[in-house]
């Protein structure tokens, strides 16, 4: 049901980036309220943003200014900063993706915060509470959490 308390009391708590992502998520799906969120829906993507028809935003994930959003994409219940691009077939949920970062085709961010200007190659999965600072690059499948690493391909 609906949060009765004030948007300050609100905000007080979101100490963590986690903690941030639910807050706003509520915000836009209106289970908590605020005068600076219109009617509840399930994303707020801003007109600039582009996103492609067969990617879902759910959840009450923000979309930002000229953010891309490709194909079969899913946004859950996060947050994605201005001109950030998410590659096809990318999944981001209860995550920050800072402005201006990439994230690569096939690549699963779950509970992640992504600073700025970072570039997460495709085919990465990042753990849970990872944190990443501003700038940094992964390379194609440069981090799994399951699963088993592929052998290496050269003959030592």
């Amino acid at each position: 049901g609906k949060v009765s308390c004030s948007t300050e009391e609100y905000w007080r708590d979101l100490g963590t980036p986690l903690a941030f992502v639910h807050g706003s998520a509520d915000l836009v799906t209106g289970h908590a309220t605020s005068p600076l969120v219109g009617r509840p829906s399930q994303a707020l993507i801003h007109p600039t943003a582009v996103v492609d028809p067969t990617a879902r935003v759910t959840g009450g994930s923000t979309i930002g200014p000229r953010a891309v959003i490709g194909p079969h994409v899913v946004v859950d219940r996060s947050i994605i900063g201005s001109g950030v691009n998410v590659a096809e077939n990318a999944r981001i949920h209860e995550s920050v993706v800072d402005h201006d970062s990439t994230i690569g085709s096939a690549s699963v961010l779950r509970e992640v915060v992504v600073g700025c200007h970072a570039h997460i190659g495709a085919d990465n999965e990042l753990p849970a509470q990872l944190r990443l600072s501003c700038g940094i690059r992964i390379p194609a499948q440069g981090v799994r959490v399951s699963g088993t690493a592929a052998a290496c391909p050269t003959v030592h």
